[in-house]
């Protein structure tokens, strides 16, 4: 007798944990209170909340010597939420066996048993079939316990994994990968002030440029004559002498008419050279 790791179909649940009811409402912190006393071996706890019907909440502890890990569901709470009311169920499974005993919808102190030694299992049972009160038994079917259903805990489960195991303490992994975290989240801070701040100073220069020029033309500005600050300074138009001149082509024609007059010799004198611009032949 005494607490394990059972499996039903392919999903590990938690077995043999032991239960209290907890009227006060603070279930959680009641279930780390009953953890903490002198003696206790206690790892985990499992909460199942009130119900509609009336149903008080209630806690159950478990340990890691037997198996049991966080976040495992747990088998008497699970099974217990999913058939309500007043039984007692011994269940054939891989590791060995189960014996389940709830009373007006409340897991019993010593209602939830793992069992390595078959027999041992079935003396439990008979045990709770003797105080009576029991609406449904349930058991293997070559125990031959009379009455009993033979429903395999599968069916009766229906995989439900809805309450599971809470770390008592917060485990030391947990709190190194809180620490990281704190600590990888003041970096991003500290990187998002970095760059914060050198915007704001990059900004202030760019600001800063901006006001030494225009205070370095305001300075020119004061150094011009009094009649020509604030005024537009209108300069003269450029000569355009090209455009006083013939046509390119107008030229070329006219230079080529007045060579074609020319004398080759005059009065005994030979032509050496011949300049046209368009406006004289010399």
């Amino acid at each position: 007798m005494g607490a394990g790791v059972a499996t039903v179909g392919r999903r590990p649940y938690a077995a043999g944990l032991y239960w209290e009811n907890s009227p006060s409402g603070r279930v959680s912190q009641a279930a780390k209170e009953a953890a903490r006393q002198p003696g206790q071996q206690v790892d985990f706890y499992a909460v199942r909340g009130a119900s509609k019907s009336g149903r008080i909440p209630q806690f159950g502890l478990g340990q890691v010597s037997a198996g049991h890990k966080t976040g495992m569901p747990v088998l008497a709470a699970c099974l217990a939420n999913q058939q309500p009311g007043s039984w007692a169920g011994a269940f054939r499974l891989r590791e060995g066996a189960v014996v389940i005993v709830v009373r007006d919808d409340l897991i019993v102190p010593d209602g939830d048993q793992f069992f390595v030694d078959e027999t041992e299992a079935r003396d439990r049972l008979l045990q709770e079939i003797g105080f009576g009160g029991l609406q449904r038994i349930y058991a293997p079917e070559a125990w031959g316990i009379p009455g009993a259903d033979t429903m395999p805990i599968s069916l009766l489960l229906n995989d439900r994994a809805d309450i599971r195991l809470r770390p008592v303490e917060i485990p030391r992994k947990l709190i190194l990968f809180g620490a990281a975290g704190v600590a990888l989240l003041l970096l991003v801070l500290g990187i998002g002030w970095y760059i914060q701040e050198r915007n704001a100073q990059e900004e202030a220069d760019r600001l800063a440029r901006l006001a030494a020029l225009e205070k370095a033309r305001q300075a020119a500005q004061n150094m011009l004559p009094q009649q020509l600050q604030g005024k537009h300074v209108e300069y003269p138009p450029p000569d355009r002498k090209w455009e006083k001149k013939p046509p390119i082509m107008t030229i070329i024609e006219a230079c080529r008419v007045a060579l074609s007059q020319a004398p080759v010799a005059v009065a005994g004198w030979q032509m050496g050279a011949v300049k046209c611009d368009g406006s004289s032949l010399s």
